[in-house]
């Protein structure tokens, strides 16, 4: 069984509804089964039309104001053309991370996504372990239903606590010093981005100013000693 959990939160560490993808034909609209959004795909993965219709729900169609961004790694449904017009359509900004420092700057693999498959994984257990699960007449187990995964993921994205987002939306390029950025304590990177941020005079800038082309610049540079 595959499925696949798309989790996002804001930079104020707000927890977004999740998005399970189940394998099967695509349908035009997402369905939502308590609290958690179900859309299906013929590989259970996300692609860009699904991706789409998430933006749509990330960012609803009233809101049209500025300062919209989307921070995410480079996978191909990210990075293709289709999304890149949706997003200048909706007037998102996007911020891809280059390959390779997902695990200082996206949130997620700082410390969100294993905090929540650590509970997901209790959810699961205490699943296996109970009365409710369904065998066949060769006495295999029986697939859990989609309300069922849906409670699990729902329990265990609530029960990912607001501090760890919080922490780790820090600790992705959102705090107010460099030096709270993981990257800055990168092994190769970090004595380039730390040079790149006094010289951009960033420290002096008011704390609450989120400045995303003085953050491409740096992450280009850290992109071009990678080449």
């Amino acid at each position: 069984m595959r499925i696949t959990a798309v989790l996002a939160v804001t930079a104020t560490g707000k927890k977004l509804p999740p998005l399970l993808i189940w394998k099967g034909k695509a349908l035009p609209s997402f369905d939502k089964i308590g609290g958690v959004y179900v859309a299906h795909q013929p590989r259970a993965w996300v692609d860009s039309k699904l991706l789409k219709r998430w933006i749509d729900l990330a960012f609803p169609l009233v809101d049209t104001g500025e300062g919209k961004h989307l921070v995410w790694d480079s996978m191909r449904a990210h990075i293709s053309k289709e999304v890149k017009a949706k997003c200048a359509a909706r007037n998102v900004s996007m911020c891809v991370i280059p390959r390779g420092l997902t695990p200082y700057l996206q949130a997620g693999d700082i410390g969100i996504c294993k905090t929540f498959k650590d509970l997901l994984y209790m959810e699961i257990n205490a699943w296996k372990e109970s009365d409710k699960v369904e065998y066949t007449r060769f006495s295999n187990p029986r697939m859990p239903s989609v309300g069922v995964v849906c409670g699990w993921v729902k329990k265990a994205w609530c029960d990912t606590d607001c501090e760890t987002v919080a922490n780790s939306v820090a600790a992705a390029g959102f705090a107010d010093h460099c030096m709270d950025w993981h990257v800055a304590r990168h092994d190769v990177y970090g004595d380039r981005f730390r040079e790149k941020w006094e010289a951009s005079g960033e420290a002096e800038q008011d704390e609450g100013d989120f400045n995303l082309d003085e953050l491409h610049n740096a992450l280009d540079d850290i992109a071009l000693i990678d080449e």
